[in-house]
């Protein structure tokens, strides 16, 4: 599971990259590079609809043709390492499906301070306020989520607030809400819980959201939805 989400980032981020290229091809000149070669010296010209000019005294149109050589390289590059990743993510098949891994996990795993836990919504009791408002808002959009299911990582088990498996394809999500960042013990904790999701496989705004309760103590409901609608949907 965790290795395929690995290599889907990977195709997402070499298609963004061949995008960006792209784009910058049509921004530089339409002709070739010519480079030919005179004792020790070398000598540059565009090709541009048959016809060969002397690129000595335009520096800039020069400097513009040696860009797009390079992007050209590198771009070939891009679309070899796209059909590997493409012919990867279609053909790997993972041991535990995704599907076994959402049917494994079960909420409420977390036994540490259960007197916090006050705030109820449809039979599950939670620490916080801000929550129980994702809860609620995760809820209103139709999608699936568990609370506080357990996670083995390398060195220790943890429990992200959410688990959440999105319709679209299936893909799983962890969802962990900042509250008290004023609290120097609480972020020394928050930033070594991060340490352990990546370790787990993990990646921030990849398969893991973080959240934050504002300055004081407060949600704003927007906040949620823009995340929802961003990465769940």
């Amino acid at each position: 599971m965790i290795f395929k989400n690995e290599i889907k980032v990977q195709l997402e981020f070499l298609q963004r990259t061949e995008r960006q290229m792209q784009n910058r091809l049509k921004e530089l000149p339409r002709g070739r590079l010519v480079i030919k070669k005179a004792k020790e010296n070398y000598y540059y010209y565009e090709e541009k609809y048959g016809k060969m000019r002397s690129l000595l005294n335009h520096p800039q149109l020069k400097n513009a043709y040696l860009e797009k050589r390079d992007i050209e390289k590198e771009l070939g590059k891009v679309k070899r390492n796209l059909a590997v990743m493409k012919r990867l993510i279609k053909e790997y098949e993972p041991v535990v499906t995704e599907k076994d891994a959402w049917n494994e996990m079960k909420e409420q795993q977390n036994s540490y301070f259960t007197a916090n836990m006050k705030h109820q919504y449809k039979g599950i009791y939670y620490r916080s306020k801000s929550e129980l408002a994702i809860a609620m808002t995760l809820a209103s959009y139709g999608l699936e989520f568990k609370y506080e299911v357990v996670i083995e990582g390398p060195d220790r088990r943890f429990y992200p607030d959410f688990a959440i498996r999105r319709a679209s394809d299936g893909k799983l999500f962890l969802w962990e809400h900042v509250g008290l960042i004023g609290d120097d013990e609480y972020r020394e904790n928050v930033f070594e819980k991060l340490q352990m999701y990546y370790k787990t496989g993990y990646r921030l705004w990849d398969n893991l959201i973080i959240s934050f309760d504002c300055e004081d103590g407060s949600i704003s409901g927007d906040y949620i939805e823009k995340i929802i609608k961003l990465y769940l949907l």
